[in-house]
């Protein structure tokens, strides 16, 4: 699919991803090329739970049930948020965490104490509902997470968002809070749960997309492809999320978070847009895939390259921006890249990235840049 749009040429493409090192340039006028990476390689989704990870095999039917409730929380997101929230202690009580809550959170989902009620049925059938029985704990989990998707969904503020990562936030920190800022709160509790949970559903819940050693399938040629969809998407974008609100520094960021001080402004740590993006495919890749450094060669990673419809686009996809003669670019350079963070109707609508000098890691509106 091709598009002429104000002198540049807008192309949609799969792609492999191979390693490389370089320098970074960014800038945010450039119009987009969408690289969603090999279709035929995807992770496809949460949804096949690994049983076997699970350390109470009772339990196992009651996630599939549980995940069975919407098609956005999946059983094996659900499996990994269990761990995060109690590493599967069904007596657990959580303690204070300063400026996020105050603690007394109980069971294997953590539900507080007010919030349990409003969630918690007798899925049991022992006439105990309780937080601390796994089933009833599971079923509830399930039952919030799904209700925390479709809020997500018709709060026009938060049209087209990432509704997993969203969910998640808002279950870790408040669906307030995720309103209040409009995406992941800048809370570092919150800003790690979202990644980590999305990484361990991949990594150690999925059975589907993973090789034996719990890796991301080798494409045909030997790299480790990123999916279009599913959870490998979901941990890219909410590991990009999670540095909302740090400044673009130039030549900034690297695999394992910000760095440097802008040169121009003399803000930092940060990242840059190449430096952000190869941060969180590393990261939402459990390290299995290591960009290039710079966005030009970003741009270009891997083999097996084909043009695929628009209509493919999926959030957490990389998006380039390829323009005549930007920073003494020629026509076949890269110039800016970011992640998909919105769609509708299979068009991006919105991207994550670091913009320029001078401004933070936020989201860009997209809706111009596509007729």
């Amino acid at each position: 699919m091709k598009s002429s749009i104000g002198g540049a040429m807008l192309f949609v493409i799969a792609i492999v991803l191979t390693p490389l090192m370089a320098f970074a340039s960014c800038s945010d006028t450039q119009t987009p090329i969408t690289i969603p990476q090999d279709p035929t390689q995807s992770v496809d989704g949460f949804g096949q739970l690994n049983g076997a990870a699970v350390p109470n095999q009772e339990w196992v039917p009651w996630l599939a049930k549980a995940g069975a409730l919407c098609p956005e929380i999946p059983a094996a997101l659900l499996a990994a948020q269990i761990e995060q929230e109690s590493s599967w202690n069904p007596d657990a009580v959580s303690g204070t965490v300063p400026g996020l809550h105050t603690g007394g959170a109980q069971g294997l989902a953590q539900f507080m104490p007010g919030t349990w009620p409003d969630w918690g049925q007798d899925d049991a059938g022992d006439s105990n509902m309780s937080p601390f029985n796994p089933i009833d704990a599971i079923m509830a989990q399930g039952r919030y997470m799904c209700a925390l998707v479709e809020d997500i969904k018709t709060d026009p503020a938060l049209a087209g968002a990432d509704v997993v990562a969203f969910a998640l936030a808002a279950y870790n920190a408040g669906l307030n809070n995720v309103q209040k800022y409009g995406g992941i709160p800048p809370f570092q509790e919150t800003q790690n749960y979202v990644p980590s949970i999305s990484q361990l559903a991949i990594t150690k819940y999925s059975v589907t997309g993973t090789s034996a050693g719990g890796s991301p399938t080798p494409g045909p040629s030997g790299p480790v492809a990123v999916g279009t969809a599913g959870p490998v998407n979901a941990a890219i974008l909410a590991a990009a999320e999670a540095q909302i609100g740090l400044p673009y520094v130039y030549a900034g960021g690297s695999l394992t978070g910000p760095s440097v001080t802008d040169p121009y402004d003399g803000r930092g740590p940060g990242f840059d847009c190449s430096g952000l993006v190869r941060y969180a495919v590393y990261q939402g890749t459990g390290g299995k895939v290591e960009l290039p450094r710079v966005s030009r060669d970003q741009g270009e990673a891997g083999t097996n390259v084909d043009q695929v419809p628009l209509n493919q686009v999926q959030p957490g996809d990389l998006i380039a921006f390829k323009f005549d003669d930007v920073n003494g670019g020629g026509p076949t350079d890269w110039t800016h890249i970011g992640l998909v963070s919105a769609v509708s109707n299979g068009v991006p609508t919105q991207m994550f990235n670091a913009p320029e000098s001078g401004k933070n890691l936020g989201y860009a509106d997209l809706t111009r840049a596509f007729y």
